[in-house]
């Protein structure tokens, strides 16, 4: 039977069932691989991504901020309408802007190391 002792010094019998077990794979994945399921189809558009984050985060001002507006203060939904208005005008698309370039970077440094890999694959003397 191997000890934990046994373990941490390395002076396990190789015939141990402890032994033989493997470490757990890697959470982190390995450089080209990506980090979600499917790889990129295509190179990532600046302007597509901008426009669907703005127009996401600005719908996402206008409701929260009606309904939180319109139940917290007790006033009716143009009131909070008008409020969320203005908030989403000098808010919505700045915060839209921000998330939309993250997206955007993250994506394209998936796409350049989804390239590499490719290339070395294809440059590979072996296959």
């Amino acid at each position: 039977m191997t000890t934990l002792i046994d373990r941490q010094l390395g002076t396990m019998d190789p015939s141990d069932e402890v032994s033989r077990v493997q470490p757990p794979p890697s959470i982190v994945p390995a450089i080209g691989e990506p980090l979600v399921g499917d790889p990129l189809v295509g190179k990532p558009s600046l302007g597509r991504i901008l426009v669907a984050a703005t127009a996401v985060t600005s719908l996402l001002f206008m409701i929260a901020i009606t309904v939180t507006v319109a139940a917290a203060e007790h006033t009716g939904w143009v009131e909070g309408f008008g409020v969320a208005l203005f908030s989403t005008v000098w808010g919505g698309p700045g915060f839209g802007l921000m998330i939309g370039g993250s997206i955007f970077l993250h994506r394209q440094e998936q796409w350049d190391a989804q390239q590499v890999t490719q290339e070395k694959a294809g440059s590979d003397p072996g296959n």
